[in-house]
């Protein structure tokens, strides 16, 4: 069974923090088989922009990549399995301290939502 997802992410990682960011990711890819996740990948991406593209479903029915100096904005629409939703939330969690405030994900979930922000250097579930 899957679920319907349109997802937006703003990030602004904090400066000389985008090795973090990638290195935090690549680790939770690593931690794939043992947090029972299938990315479908069979090498670990090593830029920030593929990592996105893997964590956001680069693959799906439309995704949109951009970067501006140390902002990264992505917007996508995709069918996954449930699961998915969690994922993409324990990423964004894993990376919020290389994040500035005003950073977010969004996530739109057949009839619900997620949305997580920084504020303050912490990360917030405000839904």
């Amino acid at each position: 069974m899957s679920a319907c997802y349109s997802v937006n992410v703003e990030l602004r990682v904090k400066k000389d923090c985008e090795e973090k960011v990638i290195e935090t990711l690549q680790n939770k890819i690593k931690r794939a088989k043992e947090e029972n996740t299938d990315y479908g990948i069979e090498t670990i991406p090593t830029t920030l922009k593929e990592l996105l593209g893997i964590f956001f479903v680069s693959h799906g029915d439309y995704y949109n990549y951009k970067q501006v100096g140390t902002w990264y904005w992505v917007d996508s629409a995709f069918n996954a399995s449930y699961g998915w939703e969690t994922v993409m939330i324990t990423a964004f969690k894993e990376i919020a301290s290389y994040l500035d405030n005003k950073s977010e994900l969004y996530i739109d979930i057949d009839n619900d939502y997620d949305k997580l922000v920084i504020r303050k250097g912490e990360c917030i579930q405000t839904h």
